[in-house]
């Protein structure tokens, strides 16, 4: 914690200096401690202001939550596995064989309502779903703000699209309106392979 160990701008500018941030930039960086979510950037790096600590991190071209990034992969009907964005194994199954998987990185999801293919992708500023249990709509950063992810954990949050519509923030939360219900015929199932 800066604040607390009283650092000043001219140590945090040695402590910085290889990460290409300079004495001016410290300053800055130092008064936005009060603020979490700055983003400061160098050539090479960028520090991220989160809850009172400083993150590091080498600048990439997939470390922005820009919109820019817009690599997705499509899930056909006959795929029994994908690898994006971890690695998970899809099971369809009848209803009175499978035992409820409660994990909150795996998803189970009523079949009949997902149209083929699905796409995965990561998630935008304005997507919003109905997390289960819930009555109405909620925007996907809200969540995540709620859940107290980091700027970089946020980063790495993907979604899962039937036509337009959110089916599950993957490994987070499934959407209300594709769970699971007495009146389902065939489930799918979403398991991280570890």
């Amino acid at each position: 914690d800066l604040a607390k160990n009283n650092i000043g701008p001219y140590v945090l500018s040695e402590l910085l200096c290889e990460f290409g941030f300079n004495y001016s930039r410290c300053e800055d960086i130092l008064f936005a401690l009060e603020s979490s979510g700055k983003i400061f950037k160098s050539l090479t790096h960028r520090i991220i202001v989160d809850r009172k600590q400083l993150i590091i991190q080498e600048l990439s071209g997939t470390n922005e939550l820009s919109g820019t990034n817009d690599e997705q992969f499509l899930i056909e009907s006959s795929d029994t596995e994908i690898d994006f964005p971890v690695h998970y194994e899809i099971n369809y199954i009848e209803p009175d064989a499978f035992i409820m998987d409660r994990s909150p990185r795996n998803a189970v999801l009523d079949c009949d309502k997902l149209d083929f293919p699905l796409k995965i992708r990561r998630w935008r500023k304005g997507d919003r779903f109905k997390p289960l249990g819930m009555q109405g709509q909620k925007l996907i950063s809200d969540l995540l703000i709620d859940l107290k992810l980091s700027i970089i954990d946020k980063e790495s949050v993907y979604v899962l699209e039937s036509k337009s519509d959110i089916v599950w923030v993957v490994g987070i939360r499934v959407s209300d309106d594709f769970k699971v219900t007495k009146d389902t015929k065939r489930l799918i199932h979403f398991k991280e392979i570890i």
